[in-house]
Parts: structure tokens; sequence; C-alpha cells
């Protein structure tokens, strides 16, 4: 079994991206309703949204199954993404309930507060993706960019696909 999940842990780096990407997109989608008024891009940041979160639950258990032993140094990187990584798919769901209500009601109010998560979802995933950046690849000073941001001067957490 263990086999099996070391496996599945291992496509926690492809599995994550379609639902962060599906999440900035429907940010940009939603932007554009607020701009246009078309419908169609509203519907579309709704089906994102509800697309982000189903596929987020896969990616996080992905994350979980894959995380392997790391230096003390990270210790507190891993957290956040660990904690980012268990919450934004509970968000994204939230996200998708309020996206709904604001649609069937028309309240002004939660449509405001829909847009509202809809943006603490796309800093959450920021954080997300920062933090598992510096834990995959390290930081600048390790890779040899100068200008990055953030160099914490941590040591490269390598996962079981490295």
């Amino acid at each position: 079994m263990s086999g099996v999940l070391e496996g599945f842990g291992r496509l926690h780096p492809a599995l994550v991206h379609f639902p962060v990407a599906l999440i900035l997109t429907a940010a940009v989608a939603e932007l554009l309703y607020m701009w246009r008024r078309e419908q169609r891009f509203g519907d579309a940041a709704r089906f994102m949204v509800a697309a982000s979160a189903w596929l987020a639950v896969p990616a996080a258990a992905a994350g979980f199954a894959g995380a392997t032993e790391l230096a003390p140094s990270l210790e507190r990187v891993f957290s956040v993404h660990r904690i980012t990584g268990v919450g934004l798919p509970v968000l994204a769901f939230l996200v998708y309930a309020m996206s709904e209500g604001a649609r069937r009601s028309g309240q002004v109010w939660e449509q405001m507060a829909y847009r509202l998560f809809l943006l603490v979802a796309v800093a959450g995933i920021l954080v997300a993706a920062y933090s598992g950046g510096l834990l995959a690849h390290g930081s600048a000073s390790e890779t040899g960019r100068i200008g990055a941001a953030g160099d914490f001067g941590l040591t490269p957490y390598r996962m079981i696909w490295y």
C-alpha cells in the first residue's frame, strides 16, 4: 500500500496546477463580468470555481501522500504550505456556494461577499504556490538566481519525485 501512496504522492506537482489555474482564471472572468456585465463571464467564473474545488481535493491528498521528511529549517514553510493546501479546497467549495447563492438571490451584498472570498482564495493560492516553490526548488540563494523574491536562505526540499 505504501507504494501506491508513494506513486500517488508523486502526482502532486501535476495535479495541483489545474485547480490553481481555474481559480485564477475564475477571478479574471469575474472581473470581466463586473466590467462588461455579460452573464457568460459570471457563468464561466462559477463553473471554474466549482471545477477547481473538486479538482483541489485529489491535489491536496496527493500532497499529503507525497510529503516526506524535510530539514528542520523548512518546518515553518512546510506548515504554511500544508495549512493553505488544506484550507484552499475548503475555501473553493465555500466560494462556489457563495457564487450560487448570490446568483439565485441577486443580493448585492452576497455578490460582494463572493468576490471578496474569491480574492481571498487567490491570495491563498499565491501563498501556497510560493511556499510550495520554496519547498520544491529552494530559495534564490541556492538556485543562483539573483533578485528573486523572498530569499530566506533555505535548503531545498526534495520530495520523492526528484
